[in-house]
Formats: C-alpha cells, structure tokens, sequence
C-alpha cells in the first residue's frame, strides 16, 4: 500500500519535462452496501489524489470496477497535470 502523505511523481526526463502528479488506486475491498444498500456485488475504494485520498463505493463486477477505476485515474491525473495549449493566442 502506497504512503498517503507522499505522491508518486513520475520522473521520466525530469530535466525536459515537468513533473506529474499521478493518482492510484490504494485500496479495493470487497464489502457490504453503503448504508444497508442492497446487493453483494459492492467494493469500497480509495484513490490516491495529491489533493486527498478519495473514498467511494460501487457496485458491480470486479472487472468493471477496475475499468471505472483506470477512467477516473486518468480524468484525475488531467485535471491536475493540464497539459499546456501549444496554439498561439
């Protein structure tokens, strides 16, 4: 499990390029239903944001859950790294 207090930086070419701020999966835990919700297909997860960690709940297969997860890493990790527009204004 990674430190919450340190964020994995990905250094490739660090001299030519900026650094970016990566967001991961942390936890994956099959479990009951937030709140007594229905069902036995629930996973709780926490996603490591440079920000905070971010809690969530989702229903479904593990296999789908996993692909939610990797869209909503990446949504993430565009939101914190914009990239820079090379259109001149």
């Amino acid at each position: 499990m990674n430190d919450l207090s340190k964020p994995h930086i990905d250094s490739e070419s660090a001299e030519s390029a900026p650094r970016k701020l990566r967001c991961t999966v942390i936890e994956l835990t099959k479990c009951n239903g937030p709140g007594g919700a229905a069902g036995k297909d629930w996973y709780r997860y926490i996603i490591h944001n440079p920000g905070a960690p971010i809690t969530g709940y989702r229903r479904g297969k593990k296999k789908e859950l996993l692909e939610y997860l990797d869209q909503c890493t990446n949504q993430l990790e565009e939101r914190i790294n914009p990239r820079k527009s090379s259109r001149k204004r």
